[in-house]
């Protein structure tokens, strides 16, 4: 989209997810997509309600530990912009997230403390704008279309740490072609 351009694209809407299980049990959503042609830049504007770890083709997209990191949700929500232009490539593609409790619904505070301070679905938000060598622009955003299911890591807690049971774990989840 260049400066003179008016036409606006829609905007990312937040997905959540509420699975059967524990509330502490992280979800994960994913989106297949295709690249037509050569991919020039790439660009992944993104954050959660909650904490989350995001992979495009199965290879993680930072290296940041608990993003967004804390904010005061019912005001402001912290994003994170990365250059993803290695990670894509023409063709298929799939953007994947995992998304855990943390500040947004997980447990805070001294003496046992309270849950869901600032909500009680943990969700992710985020845009994938992508421009082939030609000038197209593909714009892949969170919406109805993606897929959620429970992640590996059964129980996940700023103040207790993690259990991951590695039998659910499922190969090629975050890659394009997995038959969910």
């Amino acid at each position: 989209m260049n400066a003179n351009d008016t036409t606006r694209r829609p905007a990312a809407a937040p997905i959540t997810a509420r699975l059967d299980g524990p509330p502490e049990r992280p979800i994960r959503l994913r989106r297949e997509f295709t690249v037509p042609g050569e991919v020039a830049s790439a660009e992944l504007r993104i954050t959660a309600l909650g904490i989350y770890e995001a992979a495009l083709n199965g290879s993680p997209v930072h290296d940041h530990v608990l993003a967004p990191g804390w904010t005061t949700y019912q005001h402001r929500h912290r994003y994170q912009t990365v250059d993803v232009t290695g990670l894509l490539s023409g063709g298929a593609n799939c953007l994947a997230i995992t998304v855990a409790e943390g500040w947004y619904r997980g447990r805070l505070g001294f003496g046992g403390g309270v849950r869901e301070v600032y909500g009680t679905d943990i969700g992710a938000v985020a845009e994938l704008v992508v421009r082939s060598a030609d000038g197209a622009e593909t714009v892949i955003a969170t919406d109805s279309s993606w897929r959620a299911a429970h992640s590996p890591i059964t129980f996940a807690s700023l103040y207790d740490g993690e259990h991951v049971d590695a039998r659910l774990e499922t190969p090629g989840w975050a890659e394009p072609g997995f038959d969910d």
